[in-house]
């Protein structure tokens, strides 16, 4: 039997605080194999069925907020769905999709903030 590279314990750790990017629920470790067949962890939503590193909850708040209150589409289209779960689908496909830009203007946000107080 081959050993674990991390224990489950040391590896929820990582995924504290953070929720799934398409729905908001908390990412957890899903059981995997690495490239060379070594039992591992990634994380991941079972509801979305999804392998997921996780976004801080208030980057998914935004991004919904912006999705749903804003109608922000990116590509994902809601006047196609037929039904409430493909409705719903493509709503968390847009989440998921204005989280990581969320997530990046954030991140580059925070770089020219710092980048202004070194220049101070």
């Amino acid at each position: 039997m081959k050993k674990y590279q991390i224990t489950k314990k040391d590896f929820t750790k990582r995924l504290v605080g953070l929720v799934c990017h398409q729905c908001g629920k908390q990412v957890t470790p899903l059981d995997t194999v690495d490239n060379s067949g070594n039992p591992t962890f990634w994380s991941g939503c079972n509801p979305c069925s999804i392998l997921d590193w996780g976004v801080k909850p208030e980057i998914y708040k935004i991004a919904r907020m912006m999705v749903v209150d804003r109608h922000i589409s990116l590509g994902h289209r809601f006047d196609l769905p037929k039904t409430e779960a493909e409705r719903e689908y493509q709503e968390h496909l847009n989440i998921g999709s204005t989280a990581h830009i969320v997530q990046s203007v954030l991140q580059c946000q925070k770089l020219i903030l710092e980048a202004q107080d070194e220049g101070d």
